[in-house]
Protein backbone atom coordinates (compact mmCIF):
# COMPACT_ATOMS: atom_id res chain seq x y z
CA UNK A 1 0.00 0.00 0.00
CA UNK A 2 2.82 2.27 1.02
CA UNK A 3 4.93 1.54 -2.43
CA UNK A 4 1.37 2.05 -4.52
CA UNK A 5 0.99 5.55 -2.27
CA UNK A 6 4.99 6.45 -3.29
CA UNK A 7 4.19 5.80 -6.81
CA UNK A 8 1.58 7.87 -7.00
CA UNK A 9 3.08 10.69 -5.39
CA UNK A 10 6.08 10.36 -7.89
CA UNK A 11 4.02 9.92 -10.88
CA UNK A 12 2.09 13.50 -9.96
CA UNK A 13 5.15 14.95 -8.90
CA UNK A 14 6.61 14.15 -12.16
CA UNK A 15 3.52 15.14 -14.58
CA UNK A 16 3.39 18.66 -12.30
CA UNK A 17 7.31 19.44 -13.11
CA UNK A 18 6.62 18.06 -16.77
CA UNK A 19 3.41 20.55 -17.09
CA UNK A 20 5.46 23.33 -15.75
CA UNK A 21 8.25 22.87 -18.50
CA UNK A 22 6.27 23.11 -21.20
CA UNK A 23 7.36 25.59 -23.52
CA UNK A 24 5.03 28.26 -24.69
CA UNK A 25 3.66 28.15 -28.41
CA UNK A 26 3.25 31.13 -30.43
CA UNK A 27 1.97 31.55 -33.88
CA UNK A 28 2.53 34.03 -37.07
CA UNK A 29 0.35 34.11 -40.37
CA UNK A 30 -0.08 36.75 -42.52
CA UNK A 31 -3.69 36.94 -41.63
CA UNK A 32 -3.36 37.02 -38.12
CA UNK A 33 -4.39 40.20 -36.13
CA UNK A 34 -0.97 40.58 -34.99
CA UNK A 35 -1.98 41.20 -31.33
CA UNK A 36 0.51 39.86 -28.52
CA UNK A 37 1.34 37.77 -27.04
CA UNK A 38 0.56 35.76 -30.61
CA UNK A 39 -0.49 32.96 -28.41
CA UNK A 40 -3.39 31.87 -31.03
CA UNK A 41 -4.27 31.74 -34.77
CA UNK A 42 -6.78 34.68 -34.63
CA UNK A 43 -4.14 36.84 -32.88
CA UNK A 44 -1.01 35.81 -34.73
CA UNK A 45 2.11 37.81 -35.56
CA UNK A 46 1.87 38.70 -39.31
CA UNK A 47 5.65 38.68 -39.35
CA UNK A 48 7.70 36.08 -37.75
CA UNK A 49 10.52 38.14 -36.18
CA UNK A 50 7.56 40.08 -33.66
CA UNK A 51 6.61 36.31 -32.36
CA UNK A 52 10.28 35.54 -31.75
CA UNK A 53 10.92 38.32 -29.84
CA UNK A 54 8.31 38.11 -27.40
CA UNK A 55 9.60 34.45 -27.09
CA UNK A 56 11.89 33.28 -24.63
CA UNK A 57 14.15 30.37 -24.55
CA UNK A 58 12.84 26.50 -25.47
CA UNK A 59 9.82 28.21 -27.08
CA UNK A 60 7.91 26.86 -30.45
CA UNK A 61 6.66 29.50 -33.21
CA UNK A 62 4.28 28.11 -35.62
CA UNK A 63 4.42 30.25 -38.74
CA UNK A 64 1.46 28.67 -41.62
CA UNK A 65 1.66 29.50 -45.40
CA UNK A 66 2.60 31.89 -46.93
CA UNK A 67 5.35 34.09 -47.98
CA UNK A 68 7.35 36.35 -45.04
CA UNK A 69 8.18 39.49 -46.59
CA UNK A 70 8.14 42.45 -43.57
CA UNK A 71 9.58 42.29 -40.00
CA UNK A 72 13.40 42.07 -39.31
CA UNK A 73 16.66 43.03 -36.83
CA UNK A 74 19.86 43.81 -37.09
CA UNK A 75 22.63 41.93 -35.79
CA UNK A 76 26.37 42.06 -35.62
CA UNK A 77 27.13 43.96 -38.31
CA UNK A 78 24.90 46.56 -40.35
CA UNK A 79 23.18 44.14 -42.57
CA UNK A 80 19.19 43.33 -41.66
CA UNK A 81 18.05 39.62 -41.14
CA UNK A 82 14.32 39.22 -41.78
CA UNK A 83 14.15 36.32 -38.66
CA UNK A 84 16.84 36.52 -36.12
CA UNK A 85 16.45 33.98 -33.86
CA UNK A 86 19.00 35.30 -30.97
CA UNK A 87 17.66 32.64 -28.83
CA UNK A 88 17.51 28.47 -28.45
CA UNK A 89 13.74 28.20 -29.43
CA UNK A 90 12.53 26.78 -32.44
CA UNK A 91 10.51 28.15 -35.50
CA UNK A 92 8.49 25.97 -37.24
CA UNK A 93 6.46 25.85 -40.46
CA UNK A 94 3.03 24.24 -40.38
CA UNK A 95 3.64 22.71 -43.87
CA UNK A 96 6.53 22.65 -44.97
CA UNK A 97 9.21 24.44 -47.48
CA UNK A 98 6.77 24.58 -50.92
CA UNK A 99 3.75 26.39 -48.28
CA UNK A 100 6.50 28.74 -46.30
CA UNK A 101 8.99 31.14 -47.56
CA UNK A 102 10.91 33.45 -45.79
CA UNK A 103 11.63 36.25 -48.62
CA UNK A 104 15.11 38.68 -48.25
CA UNK A 105 16.25 40.82 -50.80
CA UNK A 106 19.55 41.67 -52.67
CA UNK A 107 20.86 45.16 -52.49
CA UNK A 108 19.22 47.97 -54.89
CA UNK A 109 22.59 49.68 -55.60
CA UNK A 110 24.18 46.85 -56.07
CA UNK A 111 21.69 44.13 -57.57
CA UNK A 112 23.93 41.60 -55.84
CA UNK A 113 24.95 41.52 -52.35
CA UNK A 114 25.22 44.66 -49.84
CA UNK A 115 24.78 46.79 -46.64
CA UNK A 116 21.14 47.59 -48.23
CA UNK A 117 20.60 43.93 -49.03
CA UNK A 118 18.27 42.01 -46.33
CA UNK A 119 19.86 38.53 -45.48
CA UNK A 120 16.52 36.00 -44.62
CA UNK A 121 17.81 34.59 -41.81
CA UNK A 122 20.24 34.67 -38.83
CA UNK A 123 20.52 31.55 -36.17
CA UNK A 124 22.04 31.57 -33.17
CA UNK A 125 23.63 28.20 -31.20
CA UNK A 126 20.85 26.06 -30.09
CA UNK A 127 17.99 27.50 -31.97
CA UNK A 128 15.87 25.77 -34.84
CA UNK A 129 14.29 26.77 -38.25
CA UNK A 130 12.77 24.17 -39.64
CA UNK A 131 10.60 23.89 -42.91
CA UNK A 132 11.10 26.68 -44.59
CA UNK A 133 12.17 27.97 -48.12
CA UNK A 134 14.77 31.43 -48.01
CA UNK A 135 14.61 33.34 -50.58
CA UNK A 136 16.49 36.15 -52.34
CA UNK A 137 18.65 36.80 -49.13
CA UNK A 138 20.98 39.34 -49.43
CA UNK A 139 24.80 39.08 -47.68
CA UNK A 140 28.00 41.39 -46.38
CA UNK A 141 29.32 42.72 -49.70
CA UNK A 142 31.80 40.61 -51.44
CA UNK A 143 35.29 41.68 -51.19
CA UNK A 144 34.82 43.23 -47.82
CA UNK A 145 36.87 41.71 -45.37
CA UNK A 146 34.17 39.33 -43.45
CA UNK A 147 33.93 40.07 -39.71
CA UNK A 148 32.06 36.67 -39.52
CA UNK A 149 33.45 32.82 -41.19
CA UNK A 150 29.62 31.65 -40.03
CA UNK A 151 27.95 33.17 -43.69
CA UNK A 152 26.77 29.81 -45.27
CA UNK A 153 24.90 31.29 -47.85
CA UNK A 154 23.05 34.41 -48.92
CA UNK A 155 19.93 33.73 -47.09
CA UNK A 156 21.60 32.59 -44.40
CA UNK A 157 23.55 33.50 -41.37
CA UNK A 158 24.83 31.34 -38.63
CA UNK A 159 27.63 31.35 -35.75
CA UNK A 160 30.73 28.69 -35.91
CA UNK A 161 28.97 26.07 -33.97
CA UNK A 162 26.45 23.40 -35.13
CA UNK A 163 22.95 24.62 -35.30
CA UNK A 164 19.99 22.89 -36.95
CA UNK A 165 18.26 24.40 -40.23
CA UNK A 166 16.26 21.74 -41.38
CA UNK A 167 14.08 22.24 -44.43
Amino acid sequence: MKTTRFASGGILALTLWASSTRATEYFVSPSGGNVAPFTSWDTAATNIQDAIDVASTGDVVWATNGVYATGGKVMAGDLTNRVVLDKPLTVQSVNGPFKTTIQGSLDPVTSTNGPVGLRCAWVTNGASLIGFTLQSGGREIQGRPRRFKAEVAPGAFRPPRFWPIVS
